[in-house]
């Protein structure tokens, strides 16, 4: 079943509030890109009292340009505005500065501010500064995204800003960074080297990043599909295939997948989510999205909790739905049984997690009970929408059966809930990429 990513803001960091969204929460997401480095400190903190277990989830900045304004600016229609990243520049009424350098290459003359939403015309460029007419009067709040259609980020500048971020958000000791606007994966390789505890969750939100999306899916822990930027960098008539092809890629990688933006967002003015919500939602568990995040739904809106509610019936009325208890063809042959099979539970023991990730490439659809003593894979792992996790003390490799006999016995209630019957699977000396040292099936009788 999908897991539930929310994200804390202004209106749910209150100690009050902030208790329900975690017991109803699998994953609490920090966007650094709003609120002081004090305040996301104090928000960790607030939560590791709560729950010291739920993995916390910081999304750095990347390098896409923000608007630098700390009040709202009223856009007239056909009016022209300069949106500059230079510092040292003559002020006037109509300046917009930004947070970020302009696109290396910008390929099309119009661009768009907050998620697509709003649209301009260029009518001239320097490598600092645009100026460029607005096709609508509208109110701009403050430190709202400009995306630029189809356009590449420098390289270089987006590693220097990741690892500025790094540096600063590592020290406050969250589980998982999300690194924005990812357009490679020759950046994971070398975070990994420097920051091996964290779990890397790539987002998939620009032109160059869903060219590279099989790469970084790969090299990745976790994928984020931030569909509002996404739309804005791509097109929003590009949508639909772009996700489908992402998320493809993602579950052919074994890796779970987190799909944002805008999920449940009709739900911050109204009582109900409207339908094209409702649809999107079963069409994203479709794809195989292992997490649904919420964003503004529970950053920012008084409905909050009312949102998650829903959600978490929603979730509920699935699994409700899709119970059943499974039966066991002991007749298939092991080389190709794990494709064949169809809602079993799969018991695995493992230390590294090539297991957890071979098996979903193969089949995605198995009931996936994860003991293991590593616990950055325990909370990557949590996360997949197929998977339950067990911790456990260290593998006791001299005396293997006993020790496995021992955990399975503990947690028989989990394991046989829905089956008289499971699969076995170890990984007990892993190497990437191999098959199981061991495949049994055993039936709940062996463990009375």
């Amino acid at each position: 079943m999908f897991k539930i990513v929310s994200t804390i803001g202004p209106i749910s960091a209150n100690i009050g509030t902030l208790k329900k969204i975690i017991n109803s929460s699998d994953l609490i997401r920090l966007n650094g890109a709003h609120n002081t480095i004090e305040w996301h400190k104090n928000t960790i903190t607030k939560i590791r009292k709560i729950n010291s277990k739920i993995p916390i989830l910081v999304d750095l900045p990347g390098i896409k340009p923000r608007t630098n304004n700390i009040k709202k600016i009223f856009i007239n229609k056909n009016q022209i505005y300069r949106f500059s990243y230079q510092k040292k520049i003559k002020k006037s009424k109509n300046d917009i500065f930004l947070s970020n350098p302009l696109p290396e290459i910008i390929k099309d003359k119009k661009f768009t501010l907050s998620d697509g939403n709003f649209n301009f015309i260029i009518k001239k460029k320097t490598k600092n500064e645009i100026y460029a007419k607005s096709l609508q009067s509208f109110v701009l709040f403050p430190q709202k995204g400009v995306n630029f259609l189809n356009s590449k980020y420098d390289e270089k500048n987006q590693r220097k800003k990741y690892f500025k971020y790094l540096k600063v958000f590592s020290k406050l000791k969250p589980d998982a960074v999300g690194l924005s606007y990812i357009q490679s994966a020759n950046i994971l390789f070398d975070i990994k080297k420097k920051f091996n505890n964290l779990i890397l969750v790539s987002k998939i939100e620009n032109f160059s990043g869903l060219l590279n999306s099989k790469s970084i899916a790969e090299a990745s822990d976790m994928v984020m599909i931030d569909r509002g930027d996404l739309s804005a960098e791509i097109g929003s008539e590009n949508l639909f295939s772009s996700i489908k092809e992402i998320s493809k890629n993602v579950k052919k990688s074994g890796k779970p997948l987190i799909m944002a933006t805008e999920n449940l967002e009709s739900m911050t003015k109204k009582t109900n989510p409207s339908k094209s919500e409702v649809v999107a939602m079963g069409f994203n568990l479709d794809l195989g999205a292992d997490c649904i995040m919420l964003s503004e739904e529970t950053a920012v809106s008084e409905s909050c909790l009312k949102i998650l509610a829903w959600l978490n019936n929603f979730r509920i009325k699935l699994k409700d739905s899709s119970k059943k208890k499974s039966t066991l063809n002991r007749q298939l042959l092991l080389s190709n049984f794990i494709e064949k099979l169809d809602g079993q539970t799969l018991v695995i023991f493992s230390k590294k997690g090539y297991a957890v990730e071979s098996v979903n490439k193969i089949n995605d659809k198995l009931n996936i009970i994860l003991f293991t003593d590593n616990r950055k894979l325990l909370k990557i792992s949590s996360l997949r929408r197929n998977v339950q996790t067990i911790f456990t003390k260290k593998f006791d490799n001299k005396n293997l059966e006993k020790f496995i006999y021992k955990n399975i016995k503990k947690n028989k209630k989990i394991i046989f809930r829905n089956t008289r019957d499971v699969i076995i699977l170890r990984i007990i000396y892993p190497i990437s990429n191999s098959r199981a040292n061991n495949i049994s099936i055993v039936n709940y009788k062996n463990f009375k």
